[in-house]
This record gives C-alpha cells, sequence and structure tokens, in this order.
C-alpha cells in the first residue's frame, strides 16, 4: 500500500450512502489477485471485522478506504470499521508480475495516466 501522503494525494470522490467521500477502492491498492478467502480488519477501538465470501477477490473494488477525522475508515458490505490500523487479506496473487498494455483507441493520454495510477498504488510493473 503507498504511503499516507500519496494514497491521500490519490484519493478521489466515492459514493457511500447517498454522500461523497474521498477515498480508493482496495482492489486499486492490493496486486492482481487470481482468488481471495479472507479480509480481515481491525480498528482503532480493536475491534475486528472479518468477511469470507467465496468471490471476495471480484469484491475487493465494492471495498472502499476512506479518508475520515480517524484516518481512514474501511467500509465493505454497509459495514465501517472506523480508523483502520491494519487489514489482512489472504489470497493468492496472479502469477504474472510485469503487465503490458496495448493502446489504440480514443482516451489513450486518460487512460495511460490511470494505468499508471494504478500501477503506482498496487506496486505492479505495466508497460
Amino acid at each position: 500500500m503507498p504511503p499516507e501522503g500519496e494514497r491521500a494525494a490519490l484519493a478521489y470522490a466515492v459514493p457511500v450512502d447517498g454522500r461523497l467521500e474521498h477515498g480508493l477502492s482496495l482492489g486499486e491498492l492490493t496486486p492482481p489477485l487470481v482468488d481471495a478467502w479472507h479480509l480481515e480488519a481491525s480498528g482503532r477501538g480493536g475491534v475486528a471485522r472479518v468477511w469470507t465470501e467465496g468471490d471476495l477477490a471480484d469484491r475487493l473494488h465494492e471495498a472502499w478506504l476512506l479518508r475520515s477525522d480517524a484516518g481512514w475508515d474501511l467500509v465493505h458490505r454497509g459495514v465501517r470499521v472506523r480508523g483502520v490500523e491494519r487489514i489482512d487479506l489472504a489470497g493468492d496473487r496472479a502469477a504474472e508480475r510485469d503487465l503490458e498494455v496495448w493502446l489504440s483507441w480514443e482516451g489513450v493520454p486518460r487512460l495511460k495516466a490511470e494505468i499508471e495510477r494504478w500501477a503506482r498504488l498496487t506496486g505492479t510493473s505495466v508497460r
């Protein structure tokens, strides 16, 4: 996960419960995964929340790390863990470590910028 300053700079407006908050999805912060089976988040109060859906890897883009007065909150499936201090994710990373993307249509500069942003967030090498 990128350091706090970079993570905050890369956050964007996310609709949550009818209002906009600034954050990032966990799917943007993890390297490409083949499978995930366990997500656990602990907040400042030491309270942990565990998710174990069978399609968890596909749902990481529905889990949001959001800026708050407590630092960062994790919101997933209607549950909010305030002041997240620790996130544990168990899964299998995709075997590919270097990705190559070919572009040849409108919007290439914007798409390239988004690919570069995602690569910085996940620590993935993309050409």
